[in-house]
């Protein structure tokens, strides 16, 4: 079996009995056994020998030596005795037996051997193919981390891009900001300083406004119409203000001067007739405006760095004439300022220095939400580029562990295969050996026979002689199932010798269950998690667990190595969810079409750079009409007021400022009282408040109402001009004939001011009742800014009803301030005559109320 896989290969094969014997002739036999006679310690083996020569005559040299030469050197004498047949015969039978034990313990060494050598050069293939496998799985790893690693080295470089691109930008947004923002607070102390000059509050200060310019020819508003590129101006007679109001460098400024300059003039119009400007005066104050117009160009120009070439080389010219003055006039508008009329232009400059604070906290404000948003942005880069340099480094460390393990599965692959090729080597120089002994021991027991079998013809003795035969080896159970045992063999006996050789031994004890015994493959723990790779969009994390004991001798595999799982899986930027419509709520009005309303509320709210509809947005708030009929076709006679019967909180906001004149401010006070006569009061019907406003008289009592220090004291109806006339009751009649008393503050207009007090208001009202605000009102309020913020704090509370009249009222801004829909929450009033109207009054009614009262005849 061994010749067969090892000696085979070198054209070796173990031979049978059979053809050895075939080959074997007396001159071999007799060749081999003297051969055998020289390296023999056998006692009797020269006895043998002298008759083996004696009787096939062998050679003498080889006898002779043997006869004369003993075991330890010594001459001796030739053989007497022990020359019968039967002793040379009882010999080679022992001799015989000799080499039959023997080749059965080199065959079973054989055996063993070629057993635990084949399983040793199988394990060690083995080992190398399952380095070479986790040499593959490394090499995959490997692969797998470098591919990471680049994906994530392009990634950082492109957030760090994004990062410096993100950061520039805030820079150069927040430097703009801020240097618009010291442009619009340099203006804002210009108009301080001319508050200062134009304090009314103060007859001395009012005198000395009067008189600024000794020079003047008159202190007064001057409209040119033709002026300004056509498109006409406004300009002060009076040199030291029109200079500090022309060193005004924001356009918002300039366009608050411009604006409220010209209504100024309209006001002033009205106290007196304008009268006619001279031509001269007229091209002086041209030429003086456009100067001051130059310089600014001139300044804008050098702010943005731009190249100007004045061409300033020295000139040698006469001077020109001064053009001759003409004789005749060009009629242009001019009001002249009397001290009475120092009111009109001081609430002018008032409402000129709120507009520029308020573009002053308007920048303030989108500097803080660009710093805020700029913040938040680059944190979320940070935190990402932080996030993708933890992925790396962990993938770098994987990269490095992956790497040693190819390289340490490489060489143990290199190191096997040598092994192996030792094995092989080995192997085949054993089996070779074997085979050669196997043989050599055959071929002496087929020489040993041939002999003692011519010996016996020699005799002439016809003799048979039979050698013991015996069976295979039966083995029983085995000790062990593997790691070496032992096990009982037996044979019987086949052929009874019979003058040949004895029966080798009938029983013993044999190895069994070489091969090693399993060894199941243990792991270590696993490790934590590693990072997720994506902050959204379905990344992955992974853990693995390194091997303690390798699987040996088909012991039970390691299993997984390496898991894998996905993590935030929710998307990076998603919008918000919606829940479904809700009801139609009742009409809003019960005549002069109203809407009915549904809304839709956040389900799940947005992640990431994701986004909601606002709240008034059409994909959640819906409005449809409804009532679409007039009131006036419900009504029996038009001339009848309609009465309001609904549960409902209602604050009246009476608008008090100077800019509605005295005719303006008795009908908003007929009106404000018939509307409250017309609401029906009760604990389950209507609630009414009264607020009457104006604003701040002076330039100190402004800064006071507008001050953001908490620790200024302020008195809201002696400084600011607001004042609660009621609070909620449910006597209307008493709240109406309160309208009738009021005196008018004729100052200006403080809106934000009495949004914030109604917004107090309301702490007193019903919890379950509607809460209306309806505020009256001729024009612009001093800081829209202030007035934005308090309208939207006061419609998360109730709804806003504005009732803007004349022609000088903010519609633009007014719908930014209504509640929505808009429809639904202005009456437009284009006349101060036209709230006696029946009609009229009976459309803010019905917009205040959605429960009518019909009135009959």
């Amino acid at each position: 079996i061994f010749c067969l896989n090892g000696a085979e290969a070198a054209g070796m094969r173990l031979m049978s009995m059979h053809e050895i014997m075939k080959k074997t002739t007396l001159a071999s036999a007799t060749e081999l056994l003297l051969h055998k006679h020289q390296h023999s310690s056998h006692n009797n083996s020269q006895e043998l020998v002298s008759l083996i020569q004696e009787k096939f005559g062998q050679r003498r040299d080889v006898l002779h030596s043997k006869r004369t030469i003993g075991r330890h050197g010594e001459t001796t004498a030739p053989p007497t005795g022990y020359a019968a047949v039967d002793g040379a015969t009882a010999m080679l039978n022992t001799m015989m037996s000799e080499a039959q034990s023997k080749m059965e313990i080199e065959l079973k060494n054989c055996e063993m051997f070629n057993f635990t050598q084949l399983f040793a050069m199988d394990e060690t293939r083995n080992a190398v193919a399952q380095f070479n496998s986790e040499a593959n799985v490394a090499h995959g790893h490997v692969l797998e981390a470098s591919g990471w690693i680049q994906y994530l080295t392009l990634e950082i470089s492109d957030l760090k891009e994004a990062l410096d691109r993100q950061e520039r930008d805030c820079r150069e947004q927040i430097q703009g900001i801020n240097d618009e923002l010291e442009i619009v607070i340099a203006d804002l102390g210009v108009m301080e300083n001319v508050m200062e000059l134009t304090a009314c509050d103060d007859a001395s200060a009012a005198a000395a406004f009067i008189q600024t310019d000794a020079h003047a020819s008159s202190n007064a508003l001057v409209s040119c119409q033709h002026c300004n590129q056509g498109r006409g101006m406004v300009m002060l007679q009076n040199n030291k203000l029109q200079h500090m109001l022309s060193n005004l460098r924001s356009k918002t400024a300039r366009g608050f001067v411009d604006q409220h300059l010209k209504i100024g003039f309209q006001e002033a119009s009205k106290m007196s007739e304008p009268v006619s400007l001279s031509q001269v005066d007229v091209a002086h104050m041209r030429r003086s405006h456009g100067h001051q117009h130059l310089r600014h160009g001139l300044q804008h120009h050098l702010q943005h760095g731009r190249d100007i070439d004045l061409n300033l080389t020295d000139l040698n010219l006469t001077e020109v004439p001064e053009e001759q003055p003409p004789s005749d006039c060009t009629v242009t508008d001019k009001c002249t300022l009397k001290p009475g009329s120092c009111k009109v232009l001081t609430e002018r400059f008032m409402l000129i220095t709120e507009g520029i604070s308020d573009k002053k906290d308007e920048l303030e404000d989108q500097l803080k939400e660009v710093q805020e948003e700029c913040e938040k942005e680059i944190r979320i880069k940070k935190d990402q580029l932080k996030r993708l340099e933890t992925l790396l480094g962990e993938q770098q460390g994987n990269l490095a562990l992956r790497t040693g393990e190819q390289n340490e599965a490489e060489s143990g692959s290199h190191l096997k295969s040598m092994e192996f090729d030792t094995l092989s080597d080995e192997y085949q120089v054993r089996m070779e050996k074997c085979c050669t002994n196997l043989n050599d021991l055959k071929s002496e027991i087929c020489a040993l026979g041939k002999i003692r079998g011519e010996m016996k013809n020699l005799q002439g003795q016809n003799v048979f002689i039979t050698d013991c035969e015996v069976s295979d080896w039966r083995y029983e159970a085995c000790s062990a199932t593997c790691g070496g045992g032992t096990q009982a063999m037996k044979r019987s006996v086949l052929v009874h010798p019979v003058g040949g050789t004895e029966c080798p031994p009938l029983e013993g004890t044999g190895s069994c269950a070489f091969e090693p015994c399993p060894v199941d493959c243990v792991v270590e723990e696993w490790s934590e998690w590693s990072g997720c790779s994506a902050e959204c969009d379905s990344g992955t994390m992974s853990r693995s667990r390194g091997i303690t004991v390798h699987p040996q001798h088909g012991g039970a595999e390691c299993g997984q190595l390496d898991d894998t799982v996905s993590c935030h899986v929710q998307a990076c930027n998603k919008d918000c969810v919606l829940a479904d419509w809700s009801e139609w709520t009742e009409c809003s009005k019960a005549c002069n079409w109203g809407h009915a309303r549904r809304h839709r509320e956040i389900a799940e709210a947005p992640t990431g750079t994701g986004s909601c509809p606002w709240y008034w947005s059409w994909e959640r708030v819906n409005f449809k009409w409804c009532s679409t009929w007039s009131c006036r076709s419900m009504m029996p006679n038009p001339n009848l007021l309609l009465k309001c019967q609904e549960e409902v909180d209602i604050i009246v906001l009476l608008d008090g400022s100077g800019s509605l004149g005295s005719d303006g401010w008795k009908l908003s006070q007929h009106f404000t009282e018939i509307f409250i006569k017309s609401l029906e009061g009760g604990d389950e019907l209507v609630k009414v408040a009264l607020l009457l406003f104006s604003g701040p008289r002076t330039w100190a009592a402004l800064q006071k109402c507008y001050s953001s220090d908490p620790s200024v004291e302020v008195d809201i109806e002696a400084d600011c001009g607001v004042t609660r006339v009621r609070e909620f009751t449910n006597d209307t009649a008493a709240v109406a004939e309160a309208v009738a008393g009021l005196e008018w503050p004729a100052a200006t207009t403080a809106t934000s001011i009495a949004l914030a007090q109604a917004e107090q208001m309301l702490q007193h009202g019903r919890e379950d009742a509607k809460s209306k605000v309806v505020v009256i009102t001729d024009g612009w309020p001093m800081s829209q800014y202030a007035t934005r913020l308090a309208a939207n704090r006061l419609k998360s509370k109730a709804e806003i009803l504005w009732v803007p009249v004349g022609a000088n009222a903010p519609m633009h801004l007014i719908e930014e301030l209504a509640s929505l829909p808009k429809e639904d929450h202005i009456v437009k009033v284009n006349a101060f005559r036209d709230l006696a109207i029946p009609e009229k009054i009976n459309e803010v009614i019905s917009t205040a109320c959605s429960k009518l009262e019909i009135p009959s005849e």
